[in-house]
């Protein structure tokens, strides 16, 4: 800009002028020079000392944090980041206090022990792990993108619990020593597996700005910044226990106070640590949509259709209805819920996602019913139908997608609903059927014109991420068939 004595004002910002921390340095180009005038546009701060403190803060933040924060991360980053960093401060620890005791039941100290005795028992304890961490993964594997905070929760609570195992290693008898510690691995080999496969789930939901490595590479310095303070309070808890030690030589009726003493440090660390998970993980409020979180989504619908039949054909009462969605920022979860419907999924659901199209034709709709289900759904890429025992078979078809995987949900909870719920009088399941999967199609194929309102895109402006990543349990069994005509 020129002022009134024709010098020409150049600002130099350091960040977006939409910043809240944006500062600028103002430079007047007079006589072909520039002369400098620094000013601030938050607090106008002039102060030397000020500055040099405002600089540094950049400085750090640019180490530890992603470029354009906070607009470049997801909500909640800030929050979950903190609670994250006093678990990671509380883990190293109590790794501090419980490896003292690890090893003094392994024999350190003990003159009867021999060193390569310690070393068969650690590889014994390793071998014995890493075989069950095994077992665990081909469980688990399947099951950690559907459930993301509970198995990021679940992997501290498990090395909580290999953690006291450790501590408990030196009052256990010398035989069973091998077994304690091979159980305390274990858990450890369970939570460095589930806390590295939510760790990337987890980093892209707070990655909106398609920053995904740069948040990675912040998390490593955060990480090495949360070590380096562990070990500080480490060395020193070290260092003091040393000394509880060595006053326990001297005066062996101490023995107990100092046995007290670090329990209740590692009781206090524990609580701390449980405590500062449960609150990042409550932080989270993830953008994917397992079982769980569709069921959530859709029920008000399913339960506003059902109790308002016959729907009326009208796109201003289909509007109303994609009211009823939420986004993930207002969705209620409750980790307890969730996390039984994980472990027993057959004492909640009657939904059997992916089942093969040869058992739903032959051992529930039977050979008479059979073509005029399949002429249904000709024009759709998934296959439903009420069992006589009261659940909801769906088969997916060869081409089916995301958006197929939440039609072939809706519908399902729609039956389910009518079914289960309320008593038709008067219509067979072959109706209940052909009726909701007209109420589908109003819901998946309302267009208007160039516009498209359809409970699919209604879903994708409320923010959840379905393009990618839908996580409701199907299987990946497909199916298909082919119509024949008889000469």
């Amino acid at each position: 800009m020129t002022t009134s004595s024709g010098e020409i004002i150049i600002r130099e910002y350091s960040e977006p002028p939409r910043s809240k921390r944006a500062q600028y340095r103002q430079f007047a180009l007079v006589d072909n020079q520039i002369l400098s005038r620094d000013e601030d546009t938050s607090f106008h701060l002039r102060s030397t000392v000020i500055t040099s403190i405002l600089s540094l803060s950049r400085s750090l933040q640019d180490v530890f944090l992603p470029v354009g924060f906070p607009q470049t991360v997801g909500p909640g980053y800030r929050e979950y980041q903190m609670y994250d960093s006093l678990q990671g401060i509380c883990s190293y620890l109590r790794g501090v206090v419980s490896s003292a005791h690890v090893l003094h039941a392994a024999g350190v100290g003990n003159r009867e022990a021999t060193a390569w005795s310690a070393a068969l028992t650690w590889a014994l304890k390793d071998g014995i792990g890493m075989m069950g961490g095994l077992v665990f993964s081909s469980w688990a594997a399947p099951l950690f993108d559907s459930y993301v905070k509970e198995f990021r929760l679940f992997a501290d609570l498990i090395n909580n619990l290999g953690l006291t195992l450790d501590m408990l290693s030196p009052l256990v008898p010398s035989h069973l020593f091998l077994w304690v510690a091979a159980a305390s691995t274990l858990c450890k080999t369970m939570c460095g597996m589930s806390a590295g496969a939510t760790k990337g789930s987890i980093t892209q939901h707070f990655a909106v700005a398609g920053n995904l490595a740069d948040l990675l590479a912040k998390e490593g310095t955060q990480e090495t910044l949360v070590s380096l303070i562990g070990m500080t309070f480490g060395i020193a808890l070290a260092r003091y226990f040393q000394n509880l030690e060595e006053a326990v030589n001297t005066d062996p009726e101490s023995a107990e106070s100092a046995w007290k003493i670090q329990w209740i440090v590692f009781g206090m660390l524990t609580c701390l640590h449980v405590w500062a998970n449960y609150r990042a993980v409550k932080r989270l409020r993830l953008r994917s949509l397992n079982r769980q979180r569709a069921e959530r989504v859709m029920r008000p619908l399913v339960e506003r259709l059902c109790n308002d039949q016959p729907v009326p054909e009208k796109r201003i009462s289909i509007m109303k209805i994609l009211d009823l969605i939420v986004g993930p920022q207002d969705l209620q979860e409750s980790l307890a819920v969730f996390t039984y419907h994980m472990l027993w999924p057959s004492r909640w659901s009657r939904l059997i996602l992916g089942c093969p199209l040869t058992q739903l034709v032959t051992s529930d709709i039977g050979t008479g019913q059979a073509k005029d289900v399949l002429n249904l759904f000709r024009d759709s890429d998934y296959v439903l139908w009420p069992s006589r025992n009261g659940q909801i078979l769906v088969t997916l078809l060869a081409r089916a997608d995301n958006e197929t995987e939440l039609r072939a949900f809706f519908h399902a909870l729609l039956i389910q609903e009518l079914v289960s719920v309320r008593t038709t009088s008067g219509d067979t399941v072959f109706d209940i059927v052909t009726r909701t999967y007209m109420w589908v199609q109003w819901f998946f194929d309302n267009k208007d014109g160039e516009s498209e309102i359809t409970l699919y895109s209604r879903l994708k402006e409320k923010g959840w991420d379905i393009q990618e990543r839908v996580y409701i349990g199907f299987t990946k069994s497909r199916s298909s068939w082919i119509n024949t005509k008889s000469e």
